[in-house]
């Protein structure tokens, strides 16, 4: 029996509120390194900005628990032969973004600029 879509809320930094069909969409933009989602609408508000997500399913974005396939690093000997890696595995999402070191801007309303890190378990 074929898995069934599930909707997603997908709210972006902006507080805007997108509903997706989630069927593992979620992925890192090759050209701009940040998560997109696979539905054009909410990927170009998020590429083509410095938007980014914040919140799936009312659930902050730390606090998601979502595997995603990653691919090992090639490992080659000083000839270029290949040695090991290159396997496709799955990795929390969480991992993923502390690896690549996620970083927030915005301006808080009394005109402060915040900037955090975030930091996984």
């Amino acid at each position: 029996m074929p898995e069934t879509a599930k909707i997603r809320k997908i709210k972006l930094s902006d507080n805007s509120v997108y509903a997706i069909f989630d069927q593992g969409a979620l992925r890192l933009d090759p050209s701009t390194d940040k998560l997109v989602t696979g539905v054009g609408v909410v990927d170009d508000a998020i590429t083509g900005s410095d938007l980014y997500i914040v919140e799936i399913d009312d659930i902050p974005l730390a606090d998601v628990q979502m595997d995603v396939l990653i691919q090992t690093p090639v490992i080659r000997d000083e000839h270029g032969a290949y040695v090991s890696g290159g396997e496709l595995k799955r990795q929390d999402l969480r991992q993923v973004l502390k690896n690549l070191g996620l970083l927030t801007a915005r301006v808080t309303s009394d005109k402060v600029l915040r900037l955090e890190v975030i930091d996984f378990n």
